[in-house]
């Protein structure tokens, strides 16, 4: 109904694993540019999602790009892309589950709580797995965020941090 879907109607898999399958697995190796349906960029990679952490914004709408705010959200799915032993029993309906939440950033959104599976029904995220494009990302006027390069010994007080990122911020 939101019109994301390809002509076959197969372009979305579940992001849920279970002792057969991961849900890293079922998206396809090269699978890259995450994006929510609002147009704001989720991350680059499965690995940027995973492994590097670098998830840029949390999976919070729905598939018609409404906010839906902080919700349970079922995955079976740890840190890594691996599967939990809790997945209601393959997803059979018995046992415990591992849940992410939506308003959450770069770890909690797959791996967040461990509830009872009778507590739920609860969401899901469906990824896309038939676009392969590299997300590029605009750089947009704002403020600049820096980590420095030399390690900071204290002593100089606030003063002494504030001058070491004088020293060290970007030109222009």
């Amino acid at each position: 109904a939101a019109g994301l879907n390809n002509p076959a109607g197969n372009a979305f898999v579940a992001w849920v694993s279970d002792g057969n399958s991961l849900a890293r697995n079922r998206l396809g190796a090269t699978v890259r540019g995450f994006l929510r349906p609002d147009g704001v960029p989720v991350a680059d990679t499965i690995n940027g999602l995973l492994t590097n952490f670098a998830l840029l914004n949390p999976i919070r709408v729905d598939e018609s790009g409404n906010d839906v705010g902080d919700k349970v959200v079922m995955t079976g799915t740890q840190l890594d892309g691996m599967a939990s032993p809790s997945t209601c029993n393959n997803w059979t309906g018995s046992g415990m589950l591992l849940t992410g939440n939506s308003a959450h950033g770069p770890a909690f959104w797959t791996h967040f709580s461990t509830p009872s599976c009778n507590q739920g029904p609860f969401r899901i995220y469906c990824f896309q797995k038939t676009i392969n494009r590299p997300l590029v990302l605009p750089r947009s006027p704002g403020k600049v965020i820096y980590l420095t390069n030399t390690l900071f010994t204290p002593g100089g007080g606030l003063a002494g941090a504030d001058q070491l990122c004088t020293l060290e911020k970007p030109a222009g």
